[in-house]
């Protein structure tokens, strides 16, 4: 590896960019009980649109434009 590959930072997804939901994994960070219960709105594979994007120091906060007021986990969705 050179040393350019270590200076690689990862791009998180921003306003606007499309992400597909995979579903709740048994295991995720932060363990908040009411996000598994909110995502309960959200149906497999279909693709939704981000209104916001907070990055925090170990997950990410994602916000949809179909559902403004629910805070969701990135880790829940893979990138289009």
């Amino acid at each position: 590896m050179s040393e350019r590959d270590y200076n690689v930072r990862p791009e998180f997804p921003k306003a606007g960019d499309k992400l597909i939901f995979k579903g709740v994994p048994e295991f995720y960070y932060p363990n908040f009980t009411n996000m598994r219960e909110d995502a309960r709105v959200l149906q497999l594979g279909v693709e939704y649109t981000i209104s916001r994007c907070l990055v925090n120091s170990s997950w990410v906060t994602i916000y949809l434009e179909e559902y403004p007021e629910t805070m969701f986990n990135l880790g829940f969705f893979d990138q289009v």
